[in-house]
């Protein structure tokens, strides 16, 4: 189990999942420090911009993953249809 465990870590999906959740992230990041102007202290501003960052990231690997499901699904829908023929 667990040798199957590191084959789905070394997986081309999961490093691009990887990938699209860090640039996310710092996308996220960045843009909340240079553009917020909120009264806070930096502290909250830098735990927002965090919070912020992790929801970026979340919603880009859903993204991600709803895509490849959606590719998944058709490629089985022209395999059934072409093995009808």
């Amino acid at each position: 189990m667990g040798e199957a465990f590191i084959k789905l870590l070394q997986s081309p999906l999961v490093a691009e999942l990887v990938a699209v959740a860090a640039t996310s992230a710092l996308a996220a990041l960045a843009e909340h420090g240079f553009t917020s102007s909120s009264g806070g202290t930096r502290g909250k501003r830098a735990g927002k911009a965090v919070k912020e960052a992790g929801k970026a990231a979340a919603a880009a690997v859903g993204r991600r993953l709803g895509n490849e499901i959606d590719e998944i699904k058709k490629a089985a829908k022209a395999s059934k249809g072409g093995a009808k023929a």
